[in-house]
């Protein structure tokens, strides 16, 4: 159980302290499974893995009962390792911000909120694959375990109350062409992969490269060369899948390469009068802080569980700018506003639904 000797950001930084330590690329969630362990005996709480690898946590009592309210952030990072260290009050890692310290302040939230006495069936996930293609999120979908109360655990600054993310397409281009000695003339598929980039960047500028790969030795003209492209977006799907048809017809017409759509994320946009996000400006607001209404630029398990969800937001301590950087960073005492924010977000919840307070404040959503 929580120890009334030990503030809530102390044990929030212990626990992220150690989640940091594992490293957890996409698909390594599982190696923070020990760690997860004894945090739930030392918090009091119950912890259980699901068929899609996501680890769920929810206070003893509830037996099987589905969750009202869902807590969800992951555990996953992109890759690359950095130090953990603590430096200024500030702790310091891969995945600090994004998204290990919500995370953590969401579990101690959750144990805080657990010793007041939580009226209804809560949980926190760490949903696996956020950062790759989301099948934590994807499997509660399926499962139809999406709690009807989500509050999504992401950096917003500590303050701020995201209710909208943009959409996100990813490209595909991939060029092929016979290799041989780089002093005979012709780029095989390298320059047929610039041309094809090319077309793509006159008709899409917003898209972004972000990966880009080909050739075998410095003397040899690659016979295949690859790149991937992320277009992010705030209209409507059919408009963007539209333009990039258009766009793939092109680059098919390019020699030697094709063009496909790898993965579709559509945007999100969540009413502000929805329960989850007034009941999070509350929240803030009672800890002396004032609240922001964020819009984000990225995407999350927001664009996922929101299509199924009565209500959701995300809120979450830690600088979103910082996210995948080598910089990332996040404050204790940002963590301690964030536990408590999310302890009382929990109880507010479920007294408002127990009592049924809920008839006109969840919201419209659309995607």
């Amino acid at each position: 159980m929580v120890s009334t000797t030990v503030s809530a950001g102390n044990l929030a930084a212990k626990l992220l302290l150690d989640l940091l330590e594992v490293y957890t690329p996409s698909g390594r969630e599982y190696e923070a499974i020990p760690v997860l362990e004894e945090w739930s005996r030392r918090l009091g709480l119950l912890m259980s893995v699901d068929s899609s690898g996501s680890i769920r946590l929810r206070p003893p009592g509830w037996g099987e009962a589905q969750p009202l309210i869902m807590l969800a952030s992951h555990l996953d990072t992109v890759p690359g390792m950095l130090p953990v260290r603590v430096m200024e009050g500030a702790i310091h890692g891969r995945g600090a911000v994004d998204a290990k310290g919500p995370l953590s302040a969401m579990i101690v939230g959750l144990a805080l909120a657990s010793e007041s006495g939580i009226p209804c069936a809560a949980e926190v996930a760490a949903l696996s694959g956020e950062e790759a293609d989301s099948p934590g999120a994807w499997g509660l979908v399926r499962r139809g375990e999406v709690a009807p109360f989500v509050v999504i655990g992401e950096p917003t600054g500590g303050d701020g109350v995201a209710i909208s993310y943009r959409g996100s397409l990813k490209l595909a281009i991939e060029c092929r062409s016979g290799s041989g000695h780089s002093s005979s003339v012709g780029g095989g598929a390298g320059w047929a992969l610039v041309d094809a980039l090319n077309v793509v960047r006159g008709s899409l500028p917003e898209a972004v490269l972000t990966m880009i790969s080909g050739g075998s030795a410095p003397n040899v003209t690659p016979e295949a060369a690859e790149a991937v492209l992320d277009l992010r977006f705030e209209s409507d799907a059919a408009s963007i899948i539209n333009r990039v048809s258009i766009v793939c017809r092109d680059v098919d017409m390019t020699s030697g390469c094709g063009c496909s759509r790898v993965e579709l994320t559509s945007p999100i946009k969540v009413s502000l009068s929805n329960i989850v996000s007034r009941t999070l400006v509350s929240a803030i607001r009672r800890q002396g802080v004032r609240p922001r209404i964020v819009k984000k630029l990225g995407t999350s398990d927001m664009n996922i569980l929101g299509r199924v969800a009565q209500g959701i937001a995300a809120y979450g301590p830690g600088d979103p700018r910082l996210a995948h950087t080598p910089s990332e960073k996040i404050g204790v005492a940002d963590l301690e506003l964030a536990a408590k924010i999310y302890a009382e977000t929990i109880l507010t919840l479920c007294h408002m639904v127990d009592g049924g307070h809920t008839k006109g404040l969840l919201g419209t959503q659309t995607t």
